[in-house]
């Protein structure tokens, strides 16, 4: 646990480390991804604050900093339960949604930009979500928006459908969650579609994020190991001439052990082989991202919170933290949030 006295202390150092530097958040979900929540209305008095109900929105706060969520990482949830906690700490985090208020948790956090992520569910098209992240972050600064690919896009479609994602939406990456959308990457027919994907982003000039990792949400059923590291190894990424980002660092919802001894191992000799290959720290626990700090180069590390499922400032304050165990703490640290962002995600060219 970090106190709320330290918290504040490490907060206005790197609001002092700033200065012209910009930072990123290249892992942000506008919506709930995971429980679907949809009931959102606007207040009253603010048509960029969007709640359940009509309760009075609170702007971010200071508070102590758990460095582990000890409830979340548990082997021993059941997916149901998890889906409730899981409720309970968005409610908690954000129980109001839209421009307002994800701006006034940028701006708490010193982030000047967000890569907002969208992820196709298993069934249904996208266009529902799209046209209202377009219409609420669409004119806002300080916001970016991707794509995802719904199942009912055929592999022959991708191409088209992602070039008409780009002129309808403006977007600016594309996100696959292949346990959320259901494509098997073990097997012949989803490798070619990630790689339908691969080739398509590299003719827009896209990044690609995809998930890494499992997902306590799907314990025990085949979505489960969709993305786990022995499938994304056998993808030739370079497919891509764009950079693509495998979020969580190929490690979300994964054993520490599992981590080290396996997955970043994998991790590394997947970045000798793929020069455009990178990873994001969102959504992973403090050990695990002081393992990744460890054993992944730091040019090859951008910085994602997971929001709505964390908050960015505490992500942040978490890795700021983290990189003090380290040499050369200050300057990775702009890397991270600032420098290599800036020239895979946030290139304009």
């Amino acid at each position: 646990m970090i106190e709320k006295k330290e918290v504040k202390k490490l907060l206005e150092q790197i609001r002092q480390i700033k200065k012209s530097y910009q930072f990123y958040d290249c892992h942000v979900h506008p919506f709930d991804i995971i429980l679907k929540r949809s009931d959102y209305h606007p207040l009253l008095d603010d048509n960029t604050i969007y709640c359940e109900d009509q309760s009075p929105y609170k702007p971010p706060q200071l508070e102590p900093v758990q460095l582990e969520n000890d409830a979340l990482e548990s082997k021993i949830c059941q997916p149901d339960f998890v889906k409730k906690l899981i409720l309970m700490q968005c409610k908690k985090l954000y129980k109001h949604i839209g421009p307002g208020v994800m701006k006034a948790h940028a701006d708490f956090s010193a982030i000047d930009e967000s890569l907002l992520l969208q992820v196709a569910q298993k069934e249904g098209d996208l266009e529902k979500e799209m046209r209202l992240v377009a219409q609420l972050f669409g004119k806002t600064d300080g916001f970016r928006i991707s794509g995802s690919l719904p199942n009912s896009v055929k592999n022959e479609e991708v191409a088209t459908y992602i070039e008409k994602m780009v002129n309808q939406y403006k977007i600016k990456a594309f996100k696959l969650h292949p346990i959320i959308t259901g494509i098997d990457i073990s097997k012949s027919s989803g490798k070619e579609r990630i790689e339908n994907v691969l080739i398509s982003c590299s003719d827009s000039n896209l990044p690609l994020v995809i998930h890494g990792g499992t997902s306590y949400l799907y314990k025990n059923q085949p979505e489960e190991t969709y993305t786990v590291i022995e499938n994304l190894e056998k993808i030739n990424w370079s497919m891509s001439n764009s950079f693509v980002i495998i979020a969580h660092a190929a490690a979300y919802d994964c054993e520490l052990d599992r981590i080290e001894k396996i997955i970043l191992p994998k991790l590394n000799k997947m970045m000798d082989i793929h020069g455009n290959l990178l990873i994001d720290i969102s959504g992973i626990g403090y050990k695990t991202l002081c393992a990744v700090l460890k054993h992944i180069d730091i040019e090859r590390i951008i910085f994602g919170s997971d929001s709505l499922y964390s908050t960015q400032w505490v992500t942040m304050v978490r890795l700021f933290h983290a990189l003090h165990n380290f040499p050369n703490s200050t300057n990775n640290f702009l890397k991270i949030i600032s420098l290599n962002p800036q020239k895979t995600i946030f290139n304009e060219t």
